[in-house]
Order: C-alpha cells, then sequence, then structure tokens
C-alpha cells in the first residue's frame, strides 16, 4: 500500500501540461489545498529546479522531474527516462490545480518559515522542520 500511495502522489505532485516552459514557476513550497479521496493525507511538496522532495507521515521522498514544451515529466529509474504523467489545469502564484486520471488535485504555496526547502537545503534541522510540519497539519 505504501508503494501505491507513494506513486500516486509522485503522479499527481508532477503531473501537468502548461502553458509555461520553465520550472521556474513551479519552484518553492507546496502543502496540500484540501482533503479528498485523491488525497486524504496531509503533504508537503518542494520543488527545486530539477528535484521534487515531499514529505508526508511517511517521511522524506525525492524524485527527478522536467518540464519539456510545457509537459511535465517524472524520472523513471525502471526505464532510466523521464515519462509524461499528466497535465497542470491552473498555475497560480499561491496555487497549483493539477488533474490526473480524471481527478483534481489543489496545493496551496507554503508562506510560513522553516519549509522543507529549508530542512533540504540544511538551513532548519529536521526536529524544526517536523515541529513546522505538524503546526500546519493541525490548521489543516
Amino acid at each position: 500500500m505504501y508503494k501505491g500511495y507513494i506513486l500516486f502522489l509522485i503522479t499527481i505532485l508532477v503531473s501537468c501540461k502548461s502553458n509555461f516552459k520553465g520550472n521556474t514557476y513551479l519552484q518553492g513550497n507546496w502543502k496540500s489545498g484540501e482533503r479528498n479521496e485523491v488525497f486524504p493525507e496531509y503533504t508537503e511538496v518542494y520543488y527545486s529546479n530539477s528535484e521534487i522532495y515531499y514529505w508526508t507521515s511517511f517521511g522524506l521522498s525525492s524524485n527527478k522531474y522536467k518540464i519539456e514544451d510545457g509537459e511535465y515529466f517524472l524520472f523513471d529509474s525502471s526505464t532510466n527516462n523521464f515519462e509524461n504523467t499528466g497535465r497542470l489545469i491552473k498555475l497560480g502564484k499561491d496555487r497549483l490545480t493539477f488533474r490526473t486520471d480524471q481527478k483534481q488535485v489543489t496545493f496551496l504555496r507554503v508562506e510560513d518559515q522553516k519549509t522543507l526547502e529549508d530542512f533540504v537545503t540544511g538551513k532548519i534541522s529536521e526536529e524544526e522542520y517536523i515541529e513546522a510540519f505538524e503546526k500546519r497539519l493541525i490548521e489543516w
């Protein structure tokens, strides 16, 4: 079940098709927008230039992604290739909305201090990040 959830999570988070030509628009910290049957668990995501990092109750995971001609691709280590995984229906300053298999999921930009980016880049400890994550989880 864990593997299936993580694969589904990765697919939704980096599955997109948009008019944007680069990763710049996705870069930053995002959190689950609302609880639904597609995303019942609170998740935080950090997009760097070429990596996606995500934190759930299972801990930290990451993968490579890229954008080419508005298409979003996720690296598949089993084939050693990037694979197109879906589309982005809305990307705004504070909101990402994805559609995969006729399901819609929204993420909101994290504006708080002590983000996943801060943890991944070594600016804060894991304990500091978990404390901030849990606070946002309670507010969710």
